[in-house]
Formats: C-alpha cells, sequence, structure tokens
C-alpha cells in the first residue's frame, strides 16, 4: 500500500489488556497508531442491557435473539418520566482508566512506540438501544441514555490526556436490523436520522481526542458475520451520510470484508466513497486461514477502487478466537500490511 503501511486492531482480543498492548507493541511496531485493550473485562455490548435494567424507573420488557443467545430486554416502568431516569455509570470509565494505568506502564517500559494512541472501544447508543431496549421505547429511551453516554466518555477524556485517547464508535445495529438486515431494510429509522446519531456520537468528543468509526456486520463465528454484506454500498453509503455532518475529524474509517469476497463487484463501492482528508480507510480482510495469499488478492481487488488504506480483522477477536491463535494473528496484520 501507499505510503507507511498502517494497521487497525478493531477491538475485542482473548488476553489481558498488558498481553494486549506487549503483544501488538512488538508484533505491529509503528504500523498501529492505537491500541485497545482487548476488551476482555468489560465485554462489549451485552453487559450494558442489566446496567440499563438495574436503573431505578426501569423495569423487565420482552426478549430478543442474537445468534445463541437470547437477551432480557428493558422498558421504562409504567408512568415513569422517562428523561428522570439515570443510567451510569456505565462501565467504560472504570475500564477505560484500569487499562490506561496499564497502556502506560508499559509505554514507559518501551514495548508500545512513543505516539501510540489508547483506544476505546464503544458501542453506539442506538447499537445498545436495539440490543436492551423494546423496540416501541427505543425513542424514548435513547436520547436519555446517549446523554448518559457522552458524559461518561467526557469523563474519560477529562482524566486521560487528550493527546493519548482515541474513541472507535462501533456501528452494529444501525446496520445489521436497519440499513442491510436480513429480515429486509427498515423503515423505522432513516439513514439520515442514523447518521445523525452518529455526527452526534463523534462531536461529542474533544477537540483533540481522535474519533473513528468501525461499520460492524456482527461477528457470528470465525470468518463468518451476522449479516453478510453483498457488496459495500450500504457502508459506502452510510459513511458518505455521515462524514457531512460531523464537525469533530474523522481519524478512521474501517470496513469488512468476508474472507470469500475477492471479486470485483464487492469492493466497486468503493470508487462512491468520499473520505474527509483526514480520514484514514482501513479494510478488514486479514484472515486467520486466508493468510498473506488470500489478503493479496483483496488488496488488489481493493485497490482498482481506493489507492490507499490501512489493514486489520473484519471484526473484533475476542468472541471466537482462542488466545493462543492471538501471536500468529497478529504477526499475518503485520505481514499484509508490510505487502508491497
Amino acid at each position: 500500500m501507499p505510503g507507511t503501511p498502517s494497521i487497525h486492531l478493531v477491538g475485542g482480543v482473548p488476553l489481558d489488556a498488558k498481553e494486549v498492548f506487549e503483544l501488538a507493541g512488538q508484533a505491529f511496531g509503528g504500523h498501529a497508531k492505537r491500541l485497545p485493550d482487548g476488551e476482555k473485562k468489560r465485554g462489549w455490548l451485552r453487559p450494558q442491557g442489566p446496567i440499563l435494567g438495574r436503573a431505578p424507573g426501569m423495569t423487565t420488557g420482552g426478549s430478543g435473539q442474537y445468534l445463541q443467545w437470547t437477551n432480557q430486554k428493558y422498558r421504562p416502568a409504567p408512568g415513569q418520566d422517562v428523561a428522570a431516569i439515570k443510567f451510569g455509570p456505565l462501565g467504560y470509565r472504570a475500564a477505560a482508566l484500569e487499562s490506561y494505568a496499564v497502556f502506560k506502564a508499559v509505554r514507559e517500559a518501551g514495548k508500545i512506540p512513543a505516539g501510540t494512541r489508547f483506544q476505546i472501544s464503544v458501542p453506539t447508543a442506538f447499537g445498545v438501544m436495539g440490543h436492551s431496549i423494546d423496540a416501541d421505547v427505543i425513542r424514548d429511551v435513547w436520547p436519555v441514555y446517549e446523554a448518559q453516554l457522552f458524559a461518561e466518555i467526557n469523563e474519560i477524556a477529562a482524566i486521560i490526556p487528550h493527546r493519548d485517547l482515541a474513541v472507535q464508535w462501533d456501528i452494529a445495529i444501525e446496520i445489521t436490523q436497519v440499513l442491510d438486515s436480513p429480515k429486509g431494510v427498515s423503515t423505522a429509522y432513516s439513514m439520515d436520522e442514523l447518521a445523525d446519531s452518529i455526527a452526534r456520537a463523534i462531536d461529542c468528543l474533544p477537540p483533540d481526542v481522535e474519533g473513528g468509526l468501525h461499520l460492524c456486520y456482527g461477528d457470528a463465528g470465525e470468518d463468518k458475520h451476522y449479516v453478510n454484506p453483498k457488496d459495500m454500498g450500504v457502508m459506502v453509503a452510510f459513511a458518505n451520510a455521515i462524514a457531512p455532518k460531523a464537525r469533530h475529524p474523522i481519524a478512521w474509517l474501517h470496513m469488512p470484508v468476508p474472507k470469500e469476497r475477492e471479486d470485483d463487484a464487492y469492493f466497486a463501492p468503493l470508487k462512491d466513497l468520499k473520505l474527509r482528508p483526514e480520514t484514514e480507510l482501513f479494510l478488514g480482510l486479514v484472515h486467520r486461514h486466508d493468510g498473506v495469499d488470500g489478503a493479496k488478492r483483496k488488496i488488489a481487488a481493493a485497490r482498482k477502487y481506493a489507492a490507499s488504506f490501512g489493514v486489520g480483522t473484519e471484526c473484533g477477536l475476542g468472541r471466537y478466537f482462542a488466545a493462543d491463535l492471538i501471536p500468529g494473528l497478529f504477526a499475518l496484520h503485520r505481514d499484509v500490511a508490510e505487502l508491497s
């Protein structure tokens, strides 16, 4: 790839934070501009449901199904003033501060290159709503939870130096349940409304805290999405809808590439992607069973439509990968990034 080869670690890794930072720092060297803690202690989206359910004024609702998991949903109690509900703490602040202390220690020991940022990966407020709140009250609860989420992210930014912090908004439910749903595209929420919500999330960050976007099609197993994109068209359209709405810089944009897709038809929509000048594109084309050769074929196809991009996996590694596979996967990231 033209310029300095770049690696993006999406989020989840089945290792403790210290192990993630040390292993990634060694494997990636200067190729990664930011590193996450692996999310092992905090988890990703599912822990938010019980937190919402415990808030005074909330009660149990229906249930939802995601793959093999049944998740309890919640709703405001009858007669409850939703605006008066206090959700929190949400767990992001405590986890981030604990992991940042580890990050600093590993960096000070020289095992992470200077200038690397500490990355927190956070599901969007709408994502939490879609997973944890009854559908008929999402619009009521959404702004209240969103305000708490943004406040907690800014509490993190008030403690971690801005030059050290990067926040990735993980955008999954918006895609898999609305914009590109296997049940058919939902009309309950427009792309424009969802793009507004992502712009609000980016814009909640202080100016010198990096913000980036991971467009996610769900993680249903190794090399398997919850929804398989037919091509990059929905992702490109959504990214193009978000970009002009956000005032805050968008430092990176990550898009997945299924293992079996190395055809021109998949990548062709990239020709219409309107990246902002500051935004670096990452393609999730690193696959364990595909290796360097498969990545080469995907890179060759993608370059016809996007001249420059970094690489990563299509989603996080925390759910379906054994810990002993991670060193090899990190080495594969590096080998793919360094392809000439």
